[in-house]
């Protein structure tokens, strides 16, 4: 499949989520996609991204600057965690220096397929 780019919107939909709630990620820096003038354009990298700042948002209740941490310690340490172990990363992160690390696993395959899906029926409309 080419590499797409889709709006705010498109991607929203492929992500099964409120633009809203992707613009926030957007705003708050979680979520960096390209920008081209005054428009974000999401790729494949930037929806998994996304797909996984939902899913620690939703587990943990996390607030954006938090959030903005975990994806920064997740985007460095991926590459090579998925090496390792392709279908699963687990990655620890230190929120701050007062707290202990915290150990996350992201089902980083099952979030790949899904995206996929979200593309795919995209690609239908």
């Amino acid at each position: 499949m080419a590499q797409r780019a889709l709006k705010l919107k498109q991607a929203s939909a492929v992500l099964r989520v409120p633009p809203k709630e992707l613009q926030n990620l957007v705003q708050f820096g979680v979520v960096k996609p390209k920008r081209v003038d005054s428009t974000y354009l999401f790729d494949k990298e930037a929806l998994l991204t996304a797909k996984v700042a939902f899913s620690l948002k939703a587990s943990l209740g996390a607030r954006a600057s938090v959030l903005s941490r975990l994806i920064e310690v997740f985007r460095a340490s991926e590459k090579g965690l998925r090496r390792k172990n392709p279908e699963y990363i687990v990655f620890s992160c230190r929120v701050s220096r007062e707290e202990e690390p915290i150990k996350l696993g992201v089902p980083l395959r099952s979030f790949e397929e899904q995206v996929e899906e979200g593309l795919s029926r995209a690609d239908l409309y």
